[in-house]
């Protein structure tokens, strides 16, 4: 074994759900991987633009050749790896101030530990290229997060999944809405963007050494003391901030090495990129992503004057997403192939027409038309048996609507007004609105009787852990 380690990342890549996590890149495994190269050499001798990032990095693209793109809920597009994005980002302060509550109220102690802590030894925020969370339960708090904290997550629209092996229960999965995508046309591969939060219910064992229940995660194997991880310290974190353990710096160096050196891999690669430095990788995402936004800019406001642009502004255009009034060219963009897929031309094409058409409100309705085929796609996914995560059925279209495209019409046209309007017969509460979704949606219009029944509730839970509440408009029933 090599005395410094480099770093193996795996990402979320087409349709599989396993998590970013960091673990030691050991120097016999470099064989198994083709055409590793150091993707930072001479990065200050040559122009630094897309086309040398791509010569450099190429390994980094699905297809080199394919213009990158941005979305506020999918990262970056024509990756091999899934990104970091707003959407995720927003999913993780929301479940991170649950916990928070209940860590400040004495009733539970956690930590996060892994990938998040290299970054916070870097730089105080995330890996670029991360896209999930772990973090450390004790034991004796495993009850006590079983019955209380899990119904709180999924009251906001969280999903988790408790892991178990042989009888033994030893962590826990919490997940946000998946997305999948086709990454860069209609036949390109699937991707899939998800917030992560992997739990690791731990301990310490008899000579002291942090351990993962059931043998679970990297850790289990190093020899993590007490005195890495207690006392908790609180520190910053790209804008949160959280529990890490005491000596952050002494457990990242002694779990994978020197972290000075990056090497970037997906298990879906045959290639492990290189880098001499970490700065050097984050400054090639840093400029992949302010890019892609520009991509994305220019995608959307193709072919519009700005003189066409100011005479359309006197007017207020409202687009109606109800049952019956979506007209042919807007169904060929959001329904194409009679189905919800999502790929990157279809979001850049609604993202246009909603630019071209001055669109200043978009009024939802949950059911739209029922001709067209709602069911998730996670079922019609080849390789579905190994997505880890759990199933979000959306099965009202307005709904998977909201989903797929709010983030990023408040993104890229932050003016828009969303408006949700639920005037439907649903006795189960099945069309109701998440408050995950409430930062994206301006306006719920729905009736007295589900809004006493729904929303009430929902909205003081919401407002208790920060978020802020759509307005609502009582309709008639």
């Amino acid at each position: 074994m090599s005395g410094t380690l480099n770093f193996f990342f795996k990402s979320k890549i087409l349709t599989t759900g396993s998590t970013v996590l960091p673990i030691p890149l050991l120097t016999n495994q470099k064989k198994s991987h083709s055409s590793n190269k150091i993707c930072d050499n001479d990065i200050y001798n040559m122009n630094y633009n897309m086309t040398t990032v791509k010569k450099r990095a190429d390994k980094l693209f699905i297809t080199p050749s394919e213009t990158c793109y941005y979305f506020a809920n999918t990262g970056i597009t024509n990756l091999v790896l899934t990104t970091y994005n707003e959407f995720i980002h927003n999913q993780a302060k929301l479940c991170f101030n649950i916990l928070n509550d209940f860590e400040t109220k004495n009733k539970i102690t956690y930590a996060i530990f892994a990938g998040s802590a290299i970054g916070l030894v870097r730089t105080g925020k995330n890996l670029p290229w991360a896209d999930d969370y772990d973090i450390i339960i004790f034991n004796h708090h495993i009850n006590f997060f079983i019955s209380d904290i899990i119904p709180e997550l999924e009251k906001i629209g969280f999903k988790v999944k408790i892991m178990t092996k042989n009888n033994i229960t030893f962590g826990a999965k919490i997940f946000g809405p998946p997305f999948i995508f086709e990454n860069v046309n209609y036949h390109a591969t699937h991707n899939i963007s998800i917030f992560q939060c992997d739990i690791f219910f731990s301990y310490f064992d008899s000579n002291g050494f942090l351990k993962n229940s059931n043998g679970w995660g990297l850790y289990n194997k190093k020899n993590i003391t007490r005195n890495i991880v207690f006392p908790i310290k609180h520190h910053q974190f790209h804008g949160m901030l959280l529990p890490f353990f005491n000596d952050s710096f002494k457990e990242v160096t002694l779990c994978y090495g020197n972290i000075q050196k990056c090497s970037i891999f997906s298990h879906h690669t045959s290639s492990t990129i290189f880098y001499k430095r970490w700065e050097h990788a984050y400054k090639d995402f840093e400029y992949i992503k302010k890019e892609s936004i520009t991509n994305t800019r220019k995608y959307i406001s193709l072919d519009i004057t700005h003189e066409l642009l100011n005479q359309s502004k006197m007017s207020t255009n409202t687009l109606f997403l109800t049952e019956s009034d979506i007209f042919q060219e807007l169904r060929d963009i959001l329904f194409n192939n009679s189905n919800f897929h999502v790929s990157v031309l279809k979001k850049l094409d609604f993202l246009r027409y909603l630019y071209q058409k001055n669109i200043d409100i978009i009024v939802v309705s949950p059911l739209i038309s029922l001709q067209y085929k709602t069911d998730f796609v996670l079922k019609d996914l080849k390789h579905k048996n190994i997505i880890d995560a759990v199933d979000y059925n959306y099965t009202a279209p307005g709904l998977k609507i909201i989903a797929d495209h709010a983030a990023d019409i408040k993104f890229y046209l932050p003016h828009i007004k969303i408006i949700y309007q639920e005037k439907i017969d649903d006795p189960d509460g099945e069309y109701a609105l998440s408050p995950i979704f409430y930062n994206y949606v301006d306006t719920i219009r729905t009736t007295k009787v589900r809004y006493d029944k729904y929303y009430h509730y929902q909205f003081c839970l919401s407002k208790k852990y920060g978020i802020i509440v759509p307005v609502v408009e009582i309709i008639e029933s």
